[in-house]
């Protein structure tokens, strides 16, 4: 039998639970070679989402207060105005 020795790597961080073939097995493209823990993605997505959020409220409050802000400038600005005119 004639084969190729590669070395493979992984293209995603977890836990190895269970190793579909060995050493001397042929396999083709598209072979599961190993399964991983679903609960390592499962924190990840949890955790990915929860960063979400947290950013999400960020800049929601970002917007209230710089919208506050401009009503409290746009009020200070027309009260000003107003004044002026007063004189005028």
């Amino acid at each position: 039998m004639n084969g190729n020795v590669v070395q493979i790597t992984p293209q995603v961080v977890g836990t190895v639970i269970s190793v579909n073939t060995d050493d001397t097995q042929t396999v083709k493209v598209g072979d599961p070679l190993v399964v991983l823990d679903p609960a390592d993605s499962k924190v990840a997505l949890d955790q990915a989402e929860a960063n979400l959020a947290q950013t999400v409220r960020q800049v929601r409050t970002f917007f209230v207060n710089n919208n506050q802000s401009s009503t409290r400038r746009r009020s200070h600005c027309a009260a000003r105005i107003c004044r002026a005119r007063r004189t005028i």
